[in-house]
């Protein structure tokens, strides 16, 4: 007894959602229309879930290339300068760094979201840790703001 009761109310949730499905999907033979293009039906209800599937970046601060000012998504970190520019401009470079044009020893790939990068000044030095960054500003930029002070 219990179980047919179980199997009842089963059914009727299922034909609940299916009477539902209209509301959600809008009616599916308007919604892929052959003489309108597909951009301009607008038929379809947003109202579903979404499932966000995919990667979260760390830090979500885009940095621009100084080079060919396109949006860095691998950076090539100049060692021992430590400049970095887009992987491809880093790579196609000459032996020297394309802004202080010191020569480079090595190029590291570096994903998004793992350079720290100096805003001080003109410096633009980078660092994989904040800490690092942190360490470098006060010892290279904050000394030398309190000694032009000092005079």
């Amino acid at each position: 007894m219990e179980n047919e009761s179980r199997l009842s109310s089963h059914t009727n949730n299922d034909d609940e959602v299916m009477a539902n499905d209209d509301e959600y999907f809008g009616n599916l033979g308007t919604l892929i229309s052959p003489s309108l293009p597909f951009g301009q039906t607008n038929q379809m209800q947003l109202r579903n879930p979404a499932h966000i599937v995919g990667e979260k970046i760390i830090n979500p601060r885009i940095h621009m290339c100084d080079n060919c000012q396109l949006p860095i998504l691998f950076y090539g970190r100049m060692i021992p300068c430590k400049h970095v520019f887009c992987y491809d401009c880093a790579n196609k470079s000459p032996q020297k760094c394309l802004r202080c044009s010191n020569n480079i020893l090595k190029i590291e790939k570096c994903n998004i979201g793992t350079v720290f990068i100096c805003s001080t000044d003109t410096c633009r030095r980078t660092y994989l840790s904040q800490r690092d960054l942190e360490a470098h500003i006060q010892h290279r930029h904050v000394r030398r703001i309190d000694a032009l002070l000092r005079f």
